[in-house]
């Protein structure tokens, strides 16, 4: 099962998903592949307004979180996706031709939240807002450095403290890198835990209106 067979082939109230995971934790997910690549001309070939469809369908995944995972694109399918989110997480890489990407996404997610207030005027739909700025696969040049002072002196509130390093074992294997001792330091794994309480902390303050 994959994405587009929970958005237009599957009906009825579920969202099919694999799991994986212990006795602490359980992770779902449903893949996706080529096939998403024409889903707008078969959303609109059944009738469908894709914004509606994905708000509808996602309303059957039962999850304390949901992360949607999307190209770095502009298509409709994204924007369906980002209008159907209460967050959006924005990765960059600590490169100068990454900046203008960065400020374009950042306007398109300001985009999508005023036509939500337009399009849902009378209801209690939440409206998606950046989350923050997540900059991956850093190094320590000083081209690195100096643009991610430019991004933090242009988005001072956005910008995520934690950053990703890059690192050969995440290069050379990203399952194993992410996965072979999450608790060291020195490692890419480290860092994306060190993100995920980031994660955490800046939802629970912005639940409790701080």
């Amino acid at each position: 099962m994959t994405t587009k067979d929970a958005l237009i082939r599957l009906m009825g109230p579920h969202w099919p998903a694999y799991g994986i995971g212990g006795e602490r934790y359980t992770l779902l997910f449903t893949p996706s592949n080529e096939e998403l690549d024409d889903i707008e001309t078969d959303v609109r070939r059944i009738g469908e307004n894709i914004f509606q469809l994905v708000r509808r369908k996602l309303e059957f995944i039962y999850t304390n979180f949901a992360i949607i995972n999307c190209s770095p694109s502009f298509r409709s399918l994204n924007k369906a996706f980002i209008a159907a989110s209460d967050y959006v997480i924005i990765p960059t890489l600590s490169e100068p031709l990454a900046l203008e990407s960065v400020q374009k996404t950042v306007s398109l997610v300001n985009q999508i939240a005023e036509e939500n207030k337009i399009r849902y005027p009378d209801s209690n739909i939440r409206i998606p807002r950046v989350l923050g700025i997540l900059i991956c696969r850093d190094e320590d040049f000083n081209i690195n450095k100096d643009t991610k002072a430019i991004l933090r002196d242009a988005y001072p509130d956005l910008v995520f403290n934690t950053v990703i390093r890059k690192t050969v074992l995440m290069e050379s294997d990203v399952l194993r890198g992410m996965l072979k001792d999450p608790l060291a330091k020195n490692t890419a794994a480290a860092d994306y835990r060190d993100f995920t309480l980031e994660v955490l902390t800046r939802i629970t303050q912005i639940e409790n209106g701080k």
